[in-house]
């Protein structure tokens, strides 16, 4: 293998995936990713940014291939994996890889969930697409690495990759028609970060575009469209072109060997991933000390560079958008309301408890914990009391994370608490349960039945 390119390697390993020889647990963790994007996506349908992607999808016609998730109208399959996609990230509870600096489901899932419902494929088959777009997205999005991250979206960069492996996987791909998907796929990269810094909308459309890149790129490579093998590693591709990772082959060498799947995490907040460590140890110290917000004098929150420069808008936010990427805003919500749910993220922005807390508190970039990148993701919370008393706390890695995660239990309460509120207790628990029993579906369509 040592002579071929990175996308070639890739190719070579997802081609062969099989469900029979999968061991349980990367079935397990398949399915708990249907079950985690689903419901952010649901939730998401029902926000008034999702009906901007809806009005699209609806206006370009089509045949009814597949599903929009919370909507239930069918639309071609393109549109209906750009709409998913799209509205899985408004909520920012979509799945998270720490390395890859990614979210691997949201540009993974409606790509292959759409993909099997066209063409009628069993759940079986879309367990494996599922399990190869991870594969293609994570180890590209770990070769890309934080220097990539910089500038560019890697959930869009890498995410091309894994929607055209899943749908390729899909489509039956050969490993020469793979490799030609990736290189089209990752020909088409693109998502800057500029719209943090401008408070714009074009995440979501970053997660739409992501799904379709890869789509169209399988779709086309199966009729014969040839693509770049060396697109990440040659003299004008995509690692050349936006990263200074050294020895990013380092990277593909496991293919074939190991499920990065396995190593994806979940977010039991709806916040930036980069705030979670700073919102797990406010919540320890709030459950340890019954921390009273009114009688903090101060908050320093010391993390990584990273941290800082994604989640930076730490005072200056003045919509829901925004606050998510506010670590301070979080640590305040943490630490006033002892949780940190949907309702009050998006309903605390302007509160004035909120607003004075984020005030006394500081972020910081520290040495020891930027040592720690990027395996972990550390926040050392300090709270300084007005009687002068401090305590602290330091956590690693968040919850949900593979060293730290959330139960089938904990994955299916959160799934309940998005997606019933939207569609009701008894079409949301049908779905459920469908999705518990994905390998037993002879067809993916079927995972919508008696929906629409």
């Amino acid at each position: 293998m040592s002579g071929k390119s990175y996308t070639e390697k890739v190719s070579a390993a997802i081609v062969d995936y099989q469900f029979e020889n999968f061991p349980p647990e990367v079935v397990s963790m398949a399915k708990n990713g249907v079950i985690d994007l689903l419901g952010a996506g649901i939730g998401g349908s029902a926000l008034p940014e999702a009906g901007i992607i809806h009005g699209f999808a609806e206006d370009s016609g089509g045949r009814p291939e597949a599903t929009v998730w919370g909507k239930w109208n069918r639309c071609g399959y393109l549109d209906a994996a750009m709409a998913n996609g799209y509205q899985s990230h408004i909520l920012e509870m979509d799945d998270v890889h720490a390395t890859a600096c990614e979210h691997p489901g949201v540009s993974v899932i409606p790509a292959a969930v759409a993909t099997a419902e066209r063409y009628h494929l069993s759940g079986k088959r879309l367990i494996e697409a599922i399990t190869a777009g991870y594969e293609a997205e994570i180890r590209v999005g770990e070769a890309l690495g934080t220097s990539h991250y910089y500038f560019w979206h890697t959930t869009c960069t890498g995410g091309s990759f894994g929607s055209a492996a899943a749908a390729g996987k899909l489509l039956d791909l050969t490993y020469d028609e793979m490799a030609d998907a990736l290189g089209s796929a990752g020909s088409q990269s693109g998502g800057l970060w500029q719209f943090l810094e401008e408070n714009a909308m074009t995440k979501y459309l970053h997660c739409a575009k992501a799904n379709y890149n890869g789509m169209l790129a399988s779709e086309l490579s199966k009729r014969g469209l040839t693509g770049a093998r060396k697109i990440l590693e040659g003299e004008r591709g995509l690692l050349r072109a936006t990263s200074t990772t050294e020895n990013p082959e380092k990277y593909f060498e496991t293919c074939g060997k190991e499920y990065r799947i396995l190593s994806a995490g979940y977010k039991p907040w709806p916040s930036c991933r980069h705030t979670h460590t700073t919102i797990e140890a406010c919540l320890n110290l709030k459950e340890k000390y019954g921390i009273m917000v009114e009688d903090i004098s101060h908050i320093q929150v010391d993390t990584y560079l990273t941290a800082t420069q994604v989640a930076k808008n730490n005072a200056d936010f003045d919509n829901v958008r925004a606050a998510k990427f506010s670590i301070s805003y979080c640590a305040a919500i943490a630490l006033t309301c002892g949780e940190v749910t949907v309702s009050a993220v998006n309903d605390l922005v302007f509160d004035r408890r909120i607003r004075s807390l984020v005030a006394r508190t500081a972020v910081s970039v520290a040495e020891d914990m930027e040592a720690y990148r990027p395996e972990k993701m550390p926040a050392r919370v300090t709270v300084r009391m007005k009687d002068g008393t401090v305590c602290s706390d330091l956590v690693l890695l968040p919850k949900g994370e593979p060293a730290n995660p959330l139960t089938d239990e904990e994955i299916d309460k959160k799934y309940m608490s998005l997606a019933e509120p939207v569609v009701g207790g008894e079409k949301a628990r049908l779905l459920l349960e469908r999705c518990r029993r994905l390998e037993e579906l002879c067809d993916a369509a079927d995972l919508f039945r008696g929906f629409s």
